[in-house]
């Protein structure tokens, strides 16, 4: 079976189609789709390792190098000098962070309807004009904060006029 899977990978990697594969190793499609689906995961399993590997080099690399910029902060008497090794400490930890995935995601701002530059305009059609003006009423208050959203929910049977539940 590893005999078959090794050359299912050289012929699926130089371009044959998987039915090419399995009529010329005389196995049937299904045969063929197991073996190339255990060849993904094994390829996954080692590029995971490699991965890990490369990751924990960096990660010493990146102490040794904080190390000695720790040692050349201490070492270090002018305030130039000592603000040049705090920055490279910071690009130290920021690479870090990085690797390890702890690095947050940037803020992004967002803008209210009454904060945008060119407000949108409804001319023309009365009725579609009227509908703005309702939605922005209903989601901004008279001074321009906007209000919190409490959706109401409606059950069929309140729909329909069937809502047999007391009232308060």
């Amino acid at each position: 079976m590893a005999h078959r899977r090794k050359r299912a990978n050289e012929l699926f990697l130089s371009g044959w189609t998987q039915a090419e594969v399995a009529e010329q190793l005389g196995v049937s499609p299904s045969t063929l789709s197991s073996d190339l689906r255990a060849l993904r995961e094994e390829w996954r399993k080692e590029n995971l390792a490699t991965t890990a590997q490369h990751i924990d080099r960096e990660l010493t690399s990146l102490a040794m190098d904080e190390r000695d910029a720790r040692d050349g902060l201490a070492a270090s008497v002018e305030q130039k000098d000592k603000a040049r090794w705090h920055e490279v400490i910071l690009k130290i930890r920021d690479r870090r962070a990085k690797l390890l995935g702890l690095d947050a995601p940037a803020k992004v701002e967002q803008k209210t309807v009454l904060e945008v530059e060119k407000p949108i305009r409804v001319e023309g059609d009365l009725e579609l004009e009227q509908l703005v003006r309702q939605a922005a009423a209903r989601a901004y208050g008279p001074n321009g904060t906007e209000r919190p959203v409490e959706p109401k929910i409606e059950t069929p049977a309140a729909v329909n006029g069937n809502d047999d539940r007391p009232h308060a």
